[in-house]
């Protein structure tokens, strides 16, 4: 059986009386430590018009998702390997592998037939419940249709197959066809940040604790560096030489939100600022990248210890408080 996802397959979060299903609890669908190498970058939708809510009233969601993204940092830790494990135990009713690991970006929507999900596995738990986990590695699948599978049982990598421009697992959820948040479980939240019924075991919570803002990966450069060379680790870490053309700070740091202010720095040996910019942010993005740094002036660039310094500020109460910051070193010689 294969996995079809298309726009004309609609799925709709709405709130369900407890009563209404027998209870499920998931563990984590991931074997990786949460906010070091994994982080949930997006949540389902709560908002039922054209805009955006996650379950905390937040941005991070975009409109009409309907799982829940975990994200490794980049394409370094999914070549890796970061496993997919089952959620809860239950039986496989649909398999797809052979999709190749590219984003979207590149291929474009339509290159995708409709398989929007990529490598994917469906699970069927009992009353009701199904799990599916999208977007994995190529050649990764390790179940097949009609096999029982356990709670923590692998059933892949994460990947970057299908519609998707980072590698992450997409893990949805659904209640007899409806779209459920595991954050909320059954009743749609109260009000911001709270639910008496999360579908996650407890010992899980703390793992999946809502994190609005996080750094994803900071480093030098000899050179300005493309996001997608950034991504794959194609960039000097412990020492550039005085001879380079260039000393390029850069970073990703992921859930910026409208009005933040973002500073970003580069400091010489001798403690004077060599680049500085400081902005306020007009929009929110789900992962957002920036660089900055210097050019070689003369024969060659100062020898000595550099230092890059990142920090994502935020509106709290009336002051700016950190949401994400950085600091990293190089050495020139």
């Amino acid at each position: 059986m294969i996995i079809r996802v298309t726009a004309a397959i609609a799925f709709f979060l709405c709130a369900v009386p407890a009563s209404a299903g027998e209870a499920i609890n998931f563990g984590l669908p991931v074997e990786c430590k949460m906010g070091s190498v994994c982080f949930i970058q997006q949540y389902v939708d709560q908002d039922p018009s054209a805009g955006k809510s996650d379950y905390q009233c937040s941005s991070l969601s975009y409109d009409g998702h309907k799982g829940t993204d975990f994200r490794v940092r980049d394409f370094v830790d999914m070549e890796r390997g970061v496993a997919v494990v089952a959620a809860a135990t239950g039986t496989v009713r649909a398999t797809r592998d052979g999709m190749p690991d590219v984003s979207v970006r590149r291929v474009g929507v339509a290159a995708l037939l409709g398989n929007d999900a990529g490598n994917s596995v469906l699970i069927e738990h009992e009353g009701g419940w199904q799990t599916q986990y999208s977007h994995l590695r190529r050649g990764s699948v390790a179940v097949k249709k009609g096999n029982r599978v356990e709670r923590g049982q692998r059933l892949g990598l994460i990947g970057l197959s299908g519609r998707t421009e980072f590698p992450h697992l997409d893990f949805a959820v659904r209640f007899e066809g409806m779209v459920i948040d595991p954050f909320t479980g059954l009743t749609a939240p109260g009000r911001c940040g709270t639910s008496d019924n999360p579908l996650w075991r407890d010992d899980v919570l703390a793992a999946v604790k809502y994190v609005p803002s996080a750094m994803l990966a900071a480093g030098f450069a000899n050179h300005q560096l493309a996001r997608t060379a950034a991504q794959h680790g194609l960039y000097p870490r412990k020492t550039i030489a005085k001879s380079a053309s260039a000393l390029v700070f850069w970073v990703e740091v992921m859930g910026t939100q409208l009005g933040d202010q973002e500073e970003l720095r580069l400091v010489g040996p001798d403690g004077k600022i060599l680049f500085e910019k400081v902005e306020t942010l007009a929009k929110a993005q789900a992962a957002r990248y920036r660089f900055g740094g210097i050019k070689r002036k003369g024969p060659s660039l100062a020898a000595g210890r550099y230092v890059g310094e990142y920090r994502l500020m935020r509106n709290s109460d009336g002051k700016l408080t950190p949401a994400a910051e950085a600091t990293r070193t190089i050495l020139v010689q």
